[in-house]
């Protein structure tokens, strides 16, 4: 009788979705993404493409009157008819976590050498409220991204020239952009930048957490690997065992 109460009293998420689960699939996220690599600064994915990825600015024109709004649009349609290669252009706007690590290295610096005991507990305080605010997921900053691509084909080389060319002619037109006294600038993403806005749009929670962690996490091409503890007993050992030694 208890047990039937306690089964219908029960606190559950049930999620449904059609067919069976394959618990043997151990496939790398990327292959699930249609990712192969990144590589020339690019996504190089499974169906044979090139993917740049670029970060671009924004203008608010919720505080803009008619004829700057009417500007703005207006040089936005200029960028839409004049670029060829526009059905391989895609838009898209994703939540990032806060990054603070500058501000954060910036506050331990100054806190260097600091003799008052009171002032120290005081900006222990506030790196530890800095840390608690990169980790909160209702904080973030919305970043905007202009995506293309390119059909490898047979012949690479020419297709990443193809690419550069274009992104060239992209960054060019972006930034020749006039919003009355604004100005869109605009970053093509490297490697190590690409792969921490893969690991973010995958596992946005453990982003917050790593942060930059994420490229010497994606760098690691060690055959062996351990959870936290037990790579800190693997250490202790060793260094006992240095200690110990007899030269």
């Amino acid at each position: 009788v208890l047990w039937r109460y306690n089964y219908k009293k029960r606190e559950k998420e049930f999620f449904y979705r059609k067919g069976a689960f394959d618990m043997a699939d151990k496939q790398d996220a990327r292959r699930k993404l249609g990712i192969k690599s990144t590589f020339a600064d690019c996504y190089e994915t499974n169906d044979k493409r090139f993917v740049r990825v670029f970060e671009v600015s924004s203008v608010n024109l919720s505080l803009a009157n008619k004829p700057e709004k009417r500007s703005a649009l207006e040089s936005f349609r200029v960028f839409m008819t004049t670029v060829n290669f526009l059905k391989s252009i895609q838009f898209a706007q994703i939540a990032q976590p806060i990054n603070l690590t500058r501000h954060l290295q910036y506050v331990t610096k100054q806190q260097q050498g600091e003799e008052n005991p009171v002032k120290r507990l005081l900006n222990q305080g506030y790196r530890n409220h800095i840390e608690e605010i990169q980790k909160s997921r209702e904080l973030v900053t919305r970043k905007r991204y202009i995506i293309i691509s390119k059909n490898i084909g047979n012949d690479r080389e020419k297709a990443l020239d193809e690419l550069d060319q274009q992104s060239k002619l992209l960054m060019t037109k972006i930034e020749s952009m006039t919003f009355d006294f604004n100005k869109l600038s605009i970053k093509q993403l490297n490697n190590d930048e690409l792969t921490k806005l893969m690991y973010t749009c995958i596992d946005y929670d453990n982003a917050v957490s790593i942060g930059d962690h994420i490229i010497d996490r994606a760098k690691n091409r060690s055959n062996i690997s351990f959870g936290e503890n037990a790579a800190r007993e693997v250490i202790s050992v060793l260094q006992r065992q240095l200690n110990e030694k007899i030269n």
